[in-house]
């Protein structure tokens, strides 16, 4: 039995819609009564049974559901409500999958319950999105590409999304987290803390001139885990990329924003405005790339770059997720413990196209 929280929000209902087509049997939950029993009357009308739950994150750990085999957590910002939905996982005796991008909430599950998991031979995995599992196949293809014996402390890689969409009140929630907690960088065998806006990139690609900046996601977490024994030698750092003027003024605006959510009050009040904003737009075909530059640290000359490109980031999330759930089912899975989405899950990258 499939557990979803926050199922009634823009990824959760497209999860939902998905598996709604498939022979797997639903718990969908959430905290608001009203768009939870609209959800459930809209799979209803397909003619698909389904158990539901109005539950907040301070109410779901006491919840008893021992027939559940996988809790995915679509609910964010994940710092302020997974940790108890964790928590309710590993009570029942659960696997657990999320789509959040916020470095801090990975390291939390990676540093506190991994082992906790691993010892009941259960798995969790964090940023089972558009966005890691791009920046993870796209890290396999340029390794791939390259003799990696001959990496040295000298070599750098830069991880860079590019892309223009609108994004989730949801997510724009967890970049304040993101934004708020500075940028993270892995550099040979550590994870060190830096300043949002304080990498800038420039780079030609598709016949057009790009600049990037420093934002780190969970990738940071998830990336390193790939590298294996590479990740003492070489550094790695996740950039995001758009239009050279925009990202100027984004850096800019990076920098104010990294002091001001310093302040709580301003924290509170902006997480209040960003939950107003609407939903991503499924009309437009929206593309975006995921690009890993090999650079010589010393001279910053690129050495090799590969690249991915996706379609309609937010839409490939919910697929990426129902993608785990049919592995999931089929016993395809690999590891226990915090194992990162590509480790657990042998994605395609044709996953990355809705």
């Amino acid at each position: 039995m499939i557990f979803i929280y926050g199922a009634y929000g823009y990824t959760g209902r497209k999860l939902v819609d998905l598996l709604s087509d498939k022979d797997v049997e639903l718990i969908v939950a959430g905290r608001n009564p009203e768009k939870i029993g609209r959800l459930v009357e809209s799979i209803k009308a397909k003619g698909k049974k389904v158990r539901h739950y109005v539950v907040g994150p301070d109410q779901i750990e006491d919840l008893d559901i021992p027939e559940v085999r996988l809790v995915i957590n679509t609910a964010g910002p994940f710092s302020e409500f997974g940790e108890s939905i964790v928590r309710f996982a590993l009570r029942n005796n659960a696997n657990y999958i999320d789509c959040s991008g916020e470095p801090l909430w990975v390291k939390k599950l990676y540093d506190e319950y991994s082992w906790r998991f691993a010892q009941k031979n259960l798995f969790l995995s964090s940023g089972v999105a558009w966005e890691t599992v791009a920046g993870e196949l796209v890290l396999k293809k340029l390794l791939n590409s390259i003799d990696v014996s001959s990496l040295g402390l000298n070599h750098k890689i830069y991880i860079v999304y590019l892309g223009e969409f609108n994004m989730s009140p949801g997510t724009l929630q967890s970049s304040l987290y993101i934004i708020k907690n500075g940028a993270w960088r892995w550099m040979q065998g550590k994870m060190i803390q830096v300043k949002v806006g304080s990498v800038y990139f420039e780079f030609d690609f598709k016949g057009r001139k790009f600049g990037a900046t420093n934002i780190t996601t969970a990738d940071i977490i998830n990336l390193m885990l790939l590298l294996g024994e590479l990740k003492n030698k070489i550094s790695l750092e996740i950039l995001f990329a758009g239009n050279i003027r925009r990202v100027i003024i984004f850096r800019i605006a990076l920098n104010i924003l990294y002091y001001v959510l310093k302040s709580n009050f301003a924290f509170s009040l902006l997480k209040r405005i960003l939950d107003k904003f609407s939903e991503p737009s499924e009309s437009d075909r929206i593309l975006a790339s995921s690009i890993a530059f090999l650079l010589d640290d010393l001279s910053g000359k690129i050495l090799k770059f590969q690249f991915i490109d996706s379609a309609k980031p937010y839409l490939v999330t919910a697929k990426i997720l129902s993608y785990a759930v049919d592995k999931f089912i089929d016993g395809q899975v690999k590891g226990v413990g915090y194992t990162s989405p590509t480790l657990l899950f042998d994605f395609p990258e044709y996953i990355l196209y809705p």
